[in-house]
């Protein structure tokens, strides 16, 4: 595993760049629209957690732990701490009074590289994962970070506050004005839809896993998602895997093959065309003219 030397707590600017490796999990029903809205854009889609995800047992498993973090948060408003993969975590409940509402992980950060590469390690040994994959995936994923203490840092802390502030003023707002939140059933199938994709759009999906996902024909659901999303299943998945590859091409090393399969595609020719139709450009000079504006903004 890459040595990772820590380094000091990150100052602000770390902590903005930080913030957007985050999720809302476990969210109350009532937030659950807006929390889709925004969704995509900062899931739990570091190249680590991809790879891991792509195994159903650990995807459950992670799934899991959201319990026991729900339970710590009864009576802590934030902590931190390392998960079963070795990923350190700031974690802040999300609440109205006594009132659980779900909570944000802020993650992407290594507190004790021994710690994670024990980790690391039992799972590759539990799962008969590839180490040096994993290895190449955390190192790609994580920022070093010297913190001992049992709560998220205060620069880190400022930037979450206002976001949990909003999402409660959201509930209360929906709680007002029950008629803004009455949903559909239609509505609630698109929604649950669009979450299950949100979820797994990494991973080898097709339309039928989503019907039986939802109990509900190919039709139906096919009728309502264009209907309120007003793109099709197909188009919606590969935007989101365009989406992340572009995020990939940008900030590794990955080759184009290896970003291929982790945004959920089995052929890197498939996906070359694909990423062509949607960015309007390839891969490679995708990747090429990323790199050149970052040397520029480097140089002003």
């Amino acid at each position: 595993m890459p040595t990772i030397r820590p380094t000091v707590a990150p100052g602000v600017r770390g902590a903005i760049a930080s913030i957007f490796l985050r999720a809302a999990c476990d969210v109350n029903r009532t937030l659950l629209p807006a929390i889709l809205q925004i969704q995509p854009f900062w899931g739990h889609n570091l190249s680590y957690c991809i790879l891991l995800k792509k195994n159903p047992d650990i995807y459950a498993r992670c799934k899991l732990a959201q319990k026991y973090v729900k339970e710590k948060l009864r009576t802590n408003g934030s902590f931190c701490g390392t998960c079963f993969a070795g990923m350190g975590e700031y974690v802040f409940r999300i609440a109205h009074n006594d009132v659980y509402l779900g909570f944000i992980s802020v993650s992407g950060v290594c507190f004790r590289p021994s710690l994670a590469k024990e980790k690391l390690l039992r799972l590759c040994r539990r799962y008969g994962l590839n180490e040096a994959d994993l290895q190449k995936g955390f190192a790609a994923s994580v920022t070093p970070v010297a913190h001992t203490g049992d709560t998220p840092p205060q620069e880190i802390t400022v930037y979450v506050t206002p976001l949990l502030r909003m999402l409660e003023l959201l509930y209360l707002e929906q709680e007002l004005h029950p008629d803004n939140r009455a949903i559909s059933p239609e509505r609630q199938v698109f929604l649950n839809a669009k979450s299950y994709i949100n979820d797994n759009f990494t991973n080898d999906i097709t339309v039928k896993d989503i019907c039986e996902h939802l109990h509900y024909s190919r039709s139906y659901v096919s009728h309502v998602f264009v209907r309120y999303q007003a793109a099709t299943m197909v188009d919606y998945i590969n935007a989101l895997r365009i989406s992340k590859a572009q995020e990939l091409l940008s900030n590794t090393d990955y080759s184009i093959s290896e970003i291929a399969i982790q945004v959920g595609f089995n052929e890197p020719n498939y996906f070359t065309n694909t990423f062509k139709k949607y960015a309007k450009t390839t891969p490679t000079k995708y990747r090429r003219q990323r790199r050149a504006d970052l040397r520029m903004g480097d140089r002003l």
